[in-house]
């Protein structure tokens, strides 16, 4: 099944993600007042659409190029699904703030996985000369339960007492 040419070949599978976030960089600092020029980041991780099947890192206070090194299981991805990541600021007052996203199809995924440094997407202009958020990742994708080939079976009668 590894050399599938076509994703409608997969319809019904069931796939495990094991996802390890390893890190960020270059995020930016989105704390203000006494801690201003740095961020206090987590990553949410799971399948778009798809709230229970979700997993969180640890916060890492006060840092823009955060270490996760966070190992998380999602079951039951389906060939149709999207893996989403989104990376916050902690705020202990009012609403966490969004650092960056990044989402994955599963075409990408699936059969070799992903082990590389990606792009976040952002919603605030860069500032000059500033790299872009990244983070660095580690998915694996097996394959768990896959759909039932289709076959006919013929029996023929030939008696009964």
């Amino acid at each position: 099944m590894e050399n599938v040419d076509d994703i409608d070949e997969l319809r019904g599978a069931h796939f495990r993600l094991s996802v390890r976030i390893i890190g960020c960089n270059h995020l930016r600092s989105a704390d203000m007042g006494l801690f201003q020029g740095s961020s206090d980041p987590y990553v949410v991780c799971g399948l778009l659409g798809r709230p229970l099947a979700e997993f969180r890192t640890e916060t890492v206070m006060k840092s823009l190029d955060p270490v996760f090194d966070h190992l998380g299981v999602i079951e039951c991805c389906k060939p149709t699904d999207s893996l989403v990541f989104t990376v916050w600021d902690y705020d202990q007052i009012g609403a966490d703030d969004l650092l960056g996203e990044l989402k994955i199809d599963f075409e990408d995924l699936f059969p070799s996985g992903i082990d590389d440094i990606l792009d976040l997407t952002v919603h605030v202009p860069l500032k000059a000369g500033k790299a872009p958020a990244t983070i660095t990742l580690q998915v694996d994708c097996e394959p768990i339960e896959y759909p039932e080939t289709f076959s006919r079976c013929f029996v023929e009668v030939c008696g009964a007492t």
